[in-house]
């Protein structure tokens, strides 16, 4: 049976942690990154584990502070603090790093197994692009597509990768997106990187790809 001593610290702990978790999560919901570390930093000293050390490095994240955000979440386990480890290396220009953190390397380099879904897939996707991986980005902004076909900046750069088109800027894609995406563009390329997959799949992304461009197109240049 435990002391009356050690059951009041141990009451006053579970105590601190969640008023603790309490004030982190009201600093992060009103952007106040810089308090939001002090109490996540308090958080793993009181109780170090994966969950603290992941919202630590979302502070550091949310901060600017990269390289700290980084240090902490190497060799965490969560597939968030992955995904998180992976867009601050991506940030910080250290591809390869980024490609472990988002694809186990148990995997084999299977694009089943990157973490976070669509948005890992997505930020993959960049990471194969910046390291001149052309075929490889295509592949993985398709299969984020096929995860979550609301993913327009995926649907972007993939459109601009298959269709050999220079990319423009945000601002320009309305002016271009008529003469260059016309359903008959989309029906090939669709076809052409969805030949390996299911042909349901292929016709979703189409008819997704040719309802965006609809939507751009209608909106004024």
């Amino acid at each position: 049976m435990e002391r009356p001593e050690v059951e009041a610290v141990s009451s006053s702990t579970i105590s601190f942690v969640s008023q603790a978790k309490l004030a982190f999560e009201y600093s992060l919901k009103n952007l106040l990154w810089k308090q939001a570390a002090f109490y996540a930093e308090r958080l793993v000293a009181e109780r170090p584990c994966d969950e603290t050390t992941y919202l630590l490095g979302l502070a550091y994240f949310h901060n600017q502070e990269l390289a700290r955000a980084q240090w902490h979440l190497q060799g965490n386990k969560l597939p968030e603090a992955r995904y998180l480890l992976a867009k601050c290396c991506s940030q910080l220009k250290r591809w390869d790093l980024a490609e472990e953190a988002l694809l186990p390397s148990a995997g084999g380099g299977n694009l089943n197994e990157v973490v976070n879904g669509a948005a890992g897939l997505f930020l993959l996707g960049q990471v194969q692009e910046r390291q001149g991986r052309r075929e490889q980005a295509v592949e993985c902004y398709f299969r984020c597509l096929q995860e979550c076909p609301f993913m327009w900046e995926a649907y972007e750069r993939w459109s601009w990768l298959v269709l050999g088109s220079p990319s423009p800027s945000r601002s320009s894609t309305a002016g271009v997106a008529s003469s260059t995406f016309s359903d008959e563009k989309l029906a090939q390329t669709a076809a052409a990187v969805g030949a390996r997959e299911a042909p349901a799949t292929g016709r979703h992304v189409e008819g997704f790809a040719s309802q965006c461009v609809q939507t751009c197109c209608a909106r004024p240049a």
